[in-house]
């Protein structure tokens, strides 16, 4: 009964999420790039090495997870439902936060409550209402830093290759969760002195070198270039086009550069 209630409130998360598409079936902004290189795959059954179709033509070196789901699927068919991939993949994750909630209260009321506040998060609704890497990321990284953490309680052999695997598999698909997980993992190998966190982690890492031959350092190359990118222009982020940056004492739409200045601010 009690998994009756988690599947509703995880089918209503994903009715929210494909509500946009009942009007408008096509939108998105990296949708028709992922499903370009998923027709690759599927067709020469390798990950493209270069990128040709765009302005300007450079390696390829986005983590390839998501394409490779993508093209394990009939073109016709990925093509009529790419709406709802993220939304599904989504209601996994809703469904997994429900049970693991449940698991750890044996509260059905505290399960529930979970899967809302997951739910309810704008940006959650936004992101998988569109076809989008960050839904699988989010459900890999739920399924990685808990097992990590339960490997730290717990240990166990199997635990421990599932960990570095899941590690594996998270760097090859996203590039903001992973840098969310480095953080997360050196914030409790410290917290809790141990090396246990960072040390799956980097093992994670290697076994991503090995597994796609040296692919992953290219990937990883690319993440790099595109933090330093940002590191330069993070002040351009919500710049007009034609106006440029808003004059002093106007008011900024950039709700990261209002909210690091006003951390600044605060009294030591």
């Amino acid at each position: 009964m009690f998994l009756l209630v988690g599947i509703f409130i995880a089918a209503l998360s994903l009715i929210i999420q494909i509500r946009p598409r009942f009007s408008i079936r096509h939108f998105g902004v990296d949708g028709w790039r992922h499903l370009m290189v998923a027709d690759y795959i599927r067709e020469n059954k390798r990950y493209p090495k270069w990128m040709d179709k765009f302005l300007i033509e450079s390696p390829s070196d986005y983590p390839p997870g998501l394409r490779f789901l993508l093209a394990a699927f009939p073109k016709e068919f990925i093509r009529e439902y790419e709406w709802l991939v993220s939304p599904a993949i989504d209601f996994i994750h809703n469904l997994f936060i429900f049970g693991f909630v449940y698991f750890l209260s044996h509260s059905l009321p505290l399960a529930v409550m979970a899967q809302i506040i997951y739910l309810s998060a704008p940006l959650t609704i936004m992101e998988n209402s569109n076809l989008s890497t960050r839904s699988l990321a989010s459900l890999l990284f739920s399924l990685t830093f808990i097992g990590i953490l339960l490997f730290s309680i717990s240990g166990g052999w199997l635990l421990f290759i599932y960990c570095v695997v899941m590690v594996c598999i998270l760097l090859l698909s996203h590039r903001m969760s992973v840098q969310t997980l480095f953080f997360t993992c050196i914030f409790f190998s410290i917290y809790e002195l141990t090396f246990t966190y960072i040390g799956i982690y980097l093992l994670g890492t290697l076994l991503a070198i090995i597994a796609t031959k040296g692919f992953y350092l290219k990937i990883l190359k690319g993440h790099l270039a595109m933090l330093e990118y940002w590191r330069q222009n993070i002040e351009f982020r919500y710049a007009h086009e034609v106006r440029g940056l808003p004059k002093k004492g106007e008011k900024s739409d950039d709700m990261v550069l209002i909210s690091i200045r006003r951390f600044a601010q605060l009294p030591l």
